[in-house]
């Protein structure tokens, strides 16, 4: 099973990957472009998140195939994949490796997670300059991404997952509907400092194909509507951010 692979031949899985992208991918994608040259190309290789492989599967096979596929492509920067998730993996792994060796964390392996988490930022940065991307599934806080985007001078965009909107996961609606604005504040204020520190283009997105600011990854028929116009609401009522006036 390729699944094996990934840990057992990686160099086989590679190949194959380099094979999709320079066969298939990459030819469909020079034909997409000679017909629709300011049109774009969104990946979305969700199975190849930290989540499901970890993080230096991720970034030495998932991103890395994506960089081979546009290597010498001239649409290189109207392809972008903004769908791999479970950031966290990059802060679990070696604090669990630390509590099994000690007992405890310490400073250093909390700075040595940070790291990690930087690095596998970096490499998804590498494969969407476009915005930093946080989605639920990465179950790291929102002041991380609000800081990365500053730093890169990036647009957020905060992606509210279905299993925080999902009436069947629901104990108590009412405390529920106080945890979830409490929530959307925070989203709502981060990318609200956000977009007041970096360059904001022009239509701010809003006429592309990818979701911006603040977005609902999935609604469906299981959805709970009351969250649902509770985050719309904070989202509504928030005060106009100021954007900074070219120097």
């Amino acid at each position: 099973p390729l699944l094996a692979d990934v840990v057992n031949e990686p160099d086989t899985v590679n190949a194959m990957l380099d094979h999709l992208g320079d066969t298939v991918l990459g030819p469909w994608m020079d034909h997409h472009f000679e017909l629709f040259p300011d049109g774009w190309v969104e990946l979305s290789d969700a199975s190849g998140s930290p989540f499901f492989i970890g993080q230096d599967n991720c970034q030495n096979m998932s991103i890395r195939s994506i960089r081979h596929m546009l290597r010498n492509k001239p649409y290189a920067s109207r392809v972008f994949d903004n769908n791999y998730r479970g950031d966290f993996v990059a802060e679990v792994t070696r604090k669990r490796r630390a509590s099994r060796r000690r007992g405890r964390g310490d400073a250093t392996d909390a700075s040595a997670d940070r790291s990690r988490l930087q690095e596998l930022t970096d490499a998804k940065v590498s494969v969407n300059p476009l915005f930093i991307m946080r989605l639920e599934a990465d179950k790291v806080d929102v002041s991380f991404y609000e800081q990365q985007a500053i730093e890169r001078n990036l647009p957020l965009t905060v992606g509210i997952g279905s299993p925080e909107i999902d009436r069947n996961s629901i104990e108590d609606l009412e405390a529920t509907k106080a945890e979830t604005a409490e929530k959307a504040r925070r989203h709502v204020a981060a990318v609200k400092r956000v977009c007041e520190a970096v360059d904001l283009p022009e239509d701010n997105h809003v006429d592309q194909s990818w979701p911006s600011h603040i977005y609902f990854e999935d609604i469906n028929g299981q959805s709970q509507f009351d969250l649902i116009e509770i985050i719309l609401d904070e989202v509504f009522k928030s005060a106009r951010f100021e954007s900074q006036s070219p120097a």
